[in-house]
């Protein structure tokens, strides 16, 4: 299988996400939708793995994504709320990538993206009291959760893209193939 390291930290990354929406929101129709969003979360690029190297997919999901901050699509608050769980669920899985969403949003993107949207992030961040710098290792109980996914398969990672593809509708499917050929040929 083409990128199978790359599909396993995804895999893992998807994990730590939906175990973060069940630990941090209550509130039950903000709750229904940030499962929904977890359900398929980032899948877009692991299927896209499956296809073409690891540079050319991420670049196409970032450029593509709503809960990306790279890319000037039009964002709601639940796409600033994957974007921030997004970032608080990456301390769990991605050794190279070992910031809180606070210390992310504050370090890195702070000067590079709109006061307006930085201060939204941060209102969303002390919300769901995330707006501190702490290490995700204090969470021993998710900690212990995502170690449960170190050994991943390829069986598991195809029944995920497999279970993501045969939810869509038929335009979306369509739509779909037509991303994966644009990023083949990009």
């Amino acid at each position: 299988m083409k990128n199978i390291e790359y599909c396993k930290y995804t895999y893992r990354h998807r994990k730590a996400f939906s175990y973060l929406v069940d630990k941090l929101i209550k509130d039950e129709k903000i709750r229904k939708e940030m499962e929904k969003r977890a359900r398929f979360h980032d899948l877009d690029k692991m299927t896209l793995y499956l296809f073409i190297d690891k540079k050319q997919a991420s670049s196409y999901h970032r450029k593509t994504s709503f809960h990306h901050l790279e890319n000037n699509l039009p964002k709601t608050f639940y796409d600033y709320l994957e974007v921030i769980i997004d970032f608080e669920c990456a301390g769990y899985t991605k050794p190279d990538k070992p910031l809180n969403a606070y210390d992310t949003i504050s370090e890195i993107y702070r000067d590079r993206i709109d006061k307006n949207i930085y201060d939204l992030l941060i209102n969303i961040l002390r919300k769901y009291n995330l707006d501190s710098s702490y290490s995700v290792s204090d969470d021993r109980f998710g900690v212990d959760f995502i170690r449960q996914y170190e050994n991943i398969t390829e069986e598991m990672i195809l029944y995920e893209i497999l279970d993501y593809t045969s939810h869509f509708s038929n335009s979306s499917f369509i739509k779909l193939q037509a991303k994966i050929i644009e990023a083949i040929n990009n």
